[in-house]
């Protein structure tokens, strides 16, 4: 039969426990304070990232916009320019036009409706057509880039005529040479002739005694009109 020895509780035992006691504390103490620091420099490191992903994401966008600014600062030169080019090119081609034009064209007496009215009825007669209507709208005087004239100014009215023509030759003539004698410059807005039937030989024999109650060819034609006007008058 075995005896368990006791060991006994002596000064140097006490002393050797309570020194493990004390190494045991400081090694967990040890380890706490080097999770902690690992989680500080991890929570750091997190925070450092972010704080980086945002700069380049602030970075990002700010390029962006400065590239879509950039972008829309070239177009708009692009416009402007071209613009530019348009008003040149138009001032070369007035210039051109002025030169070909020859001198009742260019006259400066400004819109006399009244005698285009008196000048369209009387021409409408000699063409034989019915129903001549005329409509000229109050004169506009332009200002800026080309029309801006030290010496005179332009002017533009928008003119509409309709009329029925036995044919369409006499129609075309009949415009041709209307326009011809307006002073200024036209433009043609529009232009639309229409043969409403067909002429019979009762017709035609009503068209040649001058009996002109039914014309079978319809236009209405619409320009727009520059004249010159001397600055003062």
């Amino acid at each position: 039969m075995k005896n368990n020895k006791v060991i006994p509780d002596t000064p140097e035992n006490n002393n050797q426990d309570q020194v493990k006691d004390s190494a045991s504390k400081r090694k967990v103490s040890s380890i706490k304070k080097k999770i902690i620091v690992n989680i500080i420099i991890a929570v750091i490191f997190i925070v450092t990232i972010f704080i980086i992903y945002g700069y380049c994401r602030f970075l990002q966008e700010d390029n962006t916009v400065k590239l879509k600014e950039f972008t829309q600062h070239i177009s708009e030169l692009k416009t402007n320019t071209a613009s530019l080019e348009t008003k040149i090119n138009e001032g070369k081609k007035y210039k051109e036009i002025w030169k070909s034009i020859n001198e009742k064209k260019r006259s400066f007496d400004g819109v006399k409706v009244s005698e285009v009215n008196e000048k369209f009825r009387s021409l409408a007669g000699s063409y034989n057509l019915l129903n001549p209507v005329i409509d000229i709208s109050v004169p506009e005087k332009l200002s800026g880039g080309i029309y801006n004239r030290k010496s005179s100014d332009v002017l533009l009215s928008s003119v509409v005529i309709g009329f029925s023509a036995v044919d369409d030759v006499r129609a075309m003539a009949f415009i041709k040479e209307f326009t011809d004698n307006l002073p200024g410059y036209v433009v043609v807005d529009d232009f639309h002739i229409s043969k409403t039937r067909d002429y019979t030989d009762d017709d035609l024999v009503e068209i040649s005694l001058g009996k002109l109650n039914d014309l079978a060819v319809t236009v209405k034609f619409g320009f727009s009109w520059y004249v010159l006007k001397k600055k003062g008058q």
